[in-house]
């Protein structure tokens, strides 16, 4: 499959594949973040997990651009850690939902990783140290609210959904006050019913009962 021609900043890397019709593009400078990977610093198996697992990020990302109807240019690893590139996406809670979608797919990776350490299945160490400990790491950095971090945006998703959950509330609070006075003003009704069955004169009670209730009888209206 052919890729698009990548941006000039990404001179100094390789594309070896796309990930569901994203090109992934991986620039040279990731070698200073494997020479970190302690203590798996000569671990190919380190080196491929981080580079997945950053790669994993972003797909993330990419994918929650398609579900807000945008379109993904390029993903990148590079040393700082990773983009997504992508245009189309409109609004501000379209943009914040996207930058939810990093960190979410590597929770995903997180949970596995913990899952088949606690069921015992035999995991290559240097796999199952960046997937957990590098990894937790890495969410907690994302998610520091600081451009260009995706915190910036990840957390003003959370406040927009509970100033919305919020008025959901406060609307419901507001309709069960009504729902209760009209019940209110019903049983009152019916009381009154119950205290004028003896009067002889229909009108006089359905006016004695609009006047304590406030509510009109079927003969009024």
């Amino acid at each position: 499959m052919a890729h698009p021609p990548p941006s000039p900043r990404w001179r100094w890397s390789v594309t070896p594949f796309s990930i569901a019709g994203m090109p992934l593009r991986i620039h040279i400078s990731v070698l200073f973040v494997l020479l970190m990977l302690r203590p798996y610093v000569l671990s190919p198996l380190a080196w491929v997990t981080w580079i997945a697992m950053v790669a994993l990020h972003e797909v993330g990302h990419g994918l929650l651009v398609r579900r807000e109807g945008g379109r993904v240019t390029e993903l990148a690893v590079h040393g700082l850690g990773g983009e997504c590139s992508f245009e189309g996406v409109r609004s501000q809670e379209g943009l914040e939902r996207v930058a939810w979608g990093g960190v979410l797919a590597q929770s995903a990776l997180l949970v596995t990783a913990m899952t088949l350490a606690w069921l015992r299945v035999a995991v290559p160490a240097p796999v199952l140290h960046v997937a957990v400990s590098v990894n937790l790491w890495s969410i907690f950095f994302n998610l520091i609210p600081i451009a260009p971090l995706d915190g910036a945006l990840a957390w003003p998703l959370l406040a927009r959904w509970w100033r919305r959950a919020k008025r959901r509330r406060e609307e419901k609070k507001k309709e069960r006050l009504r729902r209760e006075q009209v019940d209110k003003q019903l049983s009152m009704r019916d009381a009154a019913l119950d205290d004028l069955r003896d009067v002889k004169d229909t009108r006089q009670a359905d006016e004695l009962i609009a006047k304590v209730t406030g509510i009109t009888t079927d003969a009024d209206r």
